[in-house]
């Protein structure tokens, strides 16, 4: 039998800047799913696009076929909903269905703050880094082999270095604590 699982409300979650690919997250957030649910078979994950849905699979982000011991995911999820998103699947696999109450792991309504994945998710200091030297590498030239100071804390959480592209300065701000970056130039 297969079971439908549908996550709804995809567009309340926004884009994240996180450049990491689906078989890097599942990679990634596999041990938290399995530690969600420790005694479920261990799934064939498949990534399908949007535009691969049916109809009827239009608002949904995961389905689970727990007969096969198959997972099915939209691709392109930012790292905390696909987390969240797996971790939901394998509660099907464990024999779970929907609950009523808004916002728990195993409602199908998407608003799901599950702690374990907001944690896991969260980029560390050298990781935001780099993804901000990417970030402006991509919007420029596509190359990260630029020269830029060492970073420079401006405080507990905030950090700062100054780059040189093509004779151009470029200054680049990076956030810990809200995992957001910014880089301007100067």
């Amino acid at each position: 039998m297969r079971t439908l699982a549908l996550i709804l409300l995809a567009l309340a979650f926004p884009a994240s800047a996180h450049a990491a690919t689906d078989q890097q997250m599942l990679q990634r957030f596999t041990p938290i799913a399995q530690q969600a649910f420790p005694n479920v078979c261990a799934p064939t994950v498949t990534f399908h696009t949007k535009a691969e849905m049916t109809a009827q699979e239009k608002g949904a982000l995961g389905l689970t076929w727990r007969a096969e011991c198959r997972v099915w995911m939209v691709t392109g999820l930012d790292p905390q909903l696909f987390c969240t998103v797996l971790t939901h699947e394998y509660g099907h696999l464990a024999g779970l269905e929907h609950v009523a109450q808004s916002g728990q792991l195993m409602s199908g309504d998407g608003a799901v703050n599950y702690e374990p994945c907001n944690v896991a998710a969260r980029l560390t200091l050298p990781e935001l880094k780099l993804e901000a030297k990417r970030s402006l590498a991509d919007t420029l030239d596509g190359s990260t082999a630029f020269p830029c100071r060492p970073w420079r804390a401006l405080s507990t959480y905030r950090y700062r270095t100054i780059c040189r592209v093509h004779s151009e300065r470029y200054e680049i701000i990076v956030n810990v604590r809200t995992q957001e970056y910014s880089w301007a130039y100067t």
